[in-house]
């Protein structure tokens, strides 16, 4: 079920009369129920499968609490091993077959029979999560199995984050008083602004550009018109994830729940570092917390820092896909981390420069480029389709295609809104006032005429759901 369908528009209205409606005690309980019917939608066999892991994790939590700490190792490993089931299987059966290991039978049953759960990845790193901070001994005040589920599956969340972290989000599922004004008013702004990015900008704006120029493939294309596409497809993927990541907050924020931010404005970055404070932020903080940090982090030597850093950002690339192109995709993401961390060791003054100093714009432009050579192998269907592209990029083999002049009139203009999104997400909450004040000061005559229009393009905008979240296959 997707945010931007008729289906979730009304089971987010009629969950929100219910909430309302019946006691306090009461609202966690409506809350689940819709999450459950959310997450059924997709099918009952990925229901009935997140229900057993969840089933587990529980268990584990509980000995954790208890000071049995193996437990913890056989939550993660049968966690991850659900993760690896179902998402890597077919990958390894392929790099097993590449490397001449008789494994078709096994590749074909699971070709035609294993299918990606919805949002396994994300609710995977949340029960991870949820156990390893239990053992470190934060008390996380799970009261029940109802919560814990509750806690994973709400459906503000389940399928593409932000990661919650229990700290965070079991406070307040304990008490439901239901929402503030403040929050009301921010959260109807940040549903209409995240249905804007999903549907008229990813969806309308640039899907269809983006699919022409990778999917034709490159042989043809200009040298223009290869840079264009993963341009285009940069500022789609994020207005696609940013998108759904304000309607999460947005309709939390309706029921009185606050989840953290995931994005702020990551093309304005001027060092890889502050890209990845930026993009997805809750999946950086997680790989912070439980791979980097604990690998080390950067309290050693420098060659110890960038080989924590290559391997906590291979193993992000292989989160958000089963496959070399992801691979590679965090491979250049590591290897620019892992230089930045070598300027700022060998010439700290020119790396404060570039972050903070008179070289801001070229730290910029050096990371705005290879964020957008890296969307190459991300969208990519193949590392060979990918290099075949980066070769058109710098020249090689170039073609006479070029893409309309519209397409590259496009960078600028989403850029300059991209940049002024960072003014927006520092005055969400004053301008959600004005709005709102100005919005009661209307006469009620004016008010419903101006409410039709508004609800008429909504409808209008979700009739035809054109694609699925980019992160849902994640």
């Amino acid at each position: 079920m997707l945010f931007h369908s008729h289906e979730f528009l009304a089971l987010l209205g009629l969950t929100l009369v219910a909430f309302n409606l019946v006691p306090l005690p009461r609202r966690p309980a409506i809350l689940l129920v819709a999450s459950l019917i959310f997450y059924g939608y997709a099918g009952l066999g990925m229901l009935a499968l997140f229900l057993a892991v969840a089933s587990l994790a529980y268990v584990c939590l509980r000995r954790i609490e208890g000071g049995d700490r193996k437990w913890l190792t056989i939550g993660v490993t049968l966690i991850l091993a659900n993760l690896l089931a179902f998402k890597y299987a077919a990958f390894l059966l392929d790099a097993a077959a590449a490397s001449g290991l008789p494994v078709a039978p096994a590749q074909d049953w699971v070709t035609r029979h294993v299918i990606l759960p919805v949002g396994i990845s994300f609710y995977s790193f949340q029960l991870i999560a949820v156990l390893i901070d239990a053992a470190r001994g934060q008390q996380l005040g799970v009261r029940s199995f109802r919560e814990l589920l509750l806690f994973i599956m709400f459906f503000g969340h389940l399928i593409a984050g932000p990661i919650m972290r229990g700290r965070e989000f079991f406070p307040q599922l304990h008490v439901l008083p239901g929402p503030s004004v403040a929050q009301l008013r921010t959260g109807v702004l940040l549903l209409g602004i995240g249905l804007f990015k999903k549907v008229l900008v990813a969806d309308e704006l640039l899907s269809g550009r983006v699919d022409l120029l990778f999917d034709r493939g490159p042989a043809g294309l200009s040298v223009a018109a290869a840079w264009l596409a993963p341009l285009l497809f940069g500022f789609q993927i994020y207005f696609d994830f940013s998108g759904y990541v304000d309607m999460a907050i947005g309709m939390s924020r309706l029921f009185g729940l606050e989840l953290k931010p995931n994005f702020s404005t990551p093309f304005i970055s001027r060092t890889p570092s502050e890209f990845w404070s930026r993009w997805n932020i809750t999946l950086s903080r997680w790989f912070g917390d439980y791979v980097y940090i604990p690998l080390g982090g950067s309290r050693g030597p420098l060659w110890t820092t960038i080989r924590n850093v290559l391997v906590t950002m291979l193993l992000s690339g292989l989160w958000h896909g089963a496959g070399w192109t992801f691979l590679v995709w965090g491979a250049i993401h590591g290897s620019y981390l892992a230089a930045f961390h070598a300027v700022r060791h060998a010439a700290p003054r020119l790396a404060a420069a570039i972050a903070t100093g008179g070289l801001q714009w070229l730290g910029w432009a050096v990371t705005f480029l290879v964020t957008t050579v890296a969307w190459v192998y991300f969208r990519a269907p193949n590392v060979a389709a990918a290099n075949l592209m980066i070769g058109k990029m710098v020249g090689i083999g170039a073609g006479p295609i070029a893409a309309p002049l519209s397409g590259y009139l496009l960078v600028p203009a989403l850029l300059a809104m991209h940049w002024a999104e960072a003014w927006w997400i520092a005055n969400l909450d004053r301008v959600a006032d004005r709005l709102a004040d100005r919005w009661m000061r209307l006469p009620g005559p004016v008010q419903a005429l101006a409410a039709f229009p508004i609800l008429f393009f909504v409808v209008a905008i979700t009739k035809v759901v054109r694609g699925a979240f980019i992160y849902f296959q994640f």
